[in-house]
This record gives structure tokens, sequence and C-alpha cells, in this order.
């Protein structure tokens, strides 16, 4: 989706929190499905 292809494209802003990083400040990898049904909401929400 998006890019080059010319495909639909949704934008939003989400903060990460605290209790989603590990001890390196990185999104843990477990939390990235809730990252992606957050976009997806969104992108759906956006569309109508």
């Amino acid at each position: 989706m998006g890019g080059a292809g010319g495909g639909i494209v949704a934008s939003t802003k989400l903060r990460v929190r605290y209790k989603d990083t590990d001890c390196m400040k990185v999104v843990y990898y477990g939390n990235y499905l809730t990252y992606f049904e957050v976009g997806r909401v969104e992108f759906l929400r956006q569309q109508g």
C-alpha cells in the first residue's frame, strides 16, 4: 500500500508509551500488532 504503487495511504499520529518499550527504549516487537490494529481502525475511520 502506498509509495510508488499509488495505493491508498492514510496516516495518524500515535504516542509510543514507555510501557511499550524495552530496556533499549525501542518498541517491543510483541506490541507491533497493537499498533497495526490502531492503524487499521484509524484508516477505516478516515474512509468513512
